[in-house]
């Protein structure tokens, strides 16, 4: 509880602004996990990804894009169906396609200058595989 008087008007002030500040910033880092970002950084990648699809000259390499790009939309599809309301709990992966293509994210990340013609296209999958690692491993997903 803040008391105010006069002589200690400036500690309390201070303890408010840090306060303040502390609670900010802890939303902040809560809502880098929540369902809203994860769609958000699950769409960019899907875009990324259709992108390489149609840049690869090998039905390998259009296979490969595809089980990732299907793996996504099943897992968009069941985010999609959940409430609005819902959107700032943090988020899990919640199809078992899209956990178990983690390893071929992996791959991806250190094989896309290979996989990826366009240098552009290589550098965005880069950034976007990157993000949604880092939301997959904060979920303990492996």
């Amino acid at each position: 509880m803040l008391e105010f008087s006069r002589a200690s008007g400036s500690v309390v002030k201070l303890f408010y602004t840090q306060a303040i500040h502390h609670t900010l910033s802890k939303r902040c880092v809560m809502s880098s996990s929540s369902i809203s970002n994860a769609i958000k950084v699950l769409e960019d990648l899907l875009g990324g990804l259709n992108q390489a699809y149609w840049e690869a000259n090998s039905l390998d390499r259009k296979d490969f894009f595809y089980d990732l790009i299907s793996a996504l939309h099943a897992e968009l599809s069941e985010l999609g169906k959940l409430s609005v309301q819902d959107h700032d709990l943090d988020y899990e992966p919640v199809t078992e396609e899209f956990r178990a293509v983690r390893p071929k994210l992996s791959r991806l990340r250190k094989l896309v200058d290979d996989f990826a013609l366009r240098s552009t296209t290589a550098v965005r999958l880069e950034h976007l595989i990157n993000e949604a690692m880092v939301l997959m491993g904060r979920n303990g997903v492996s």
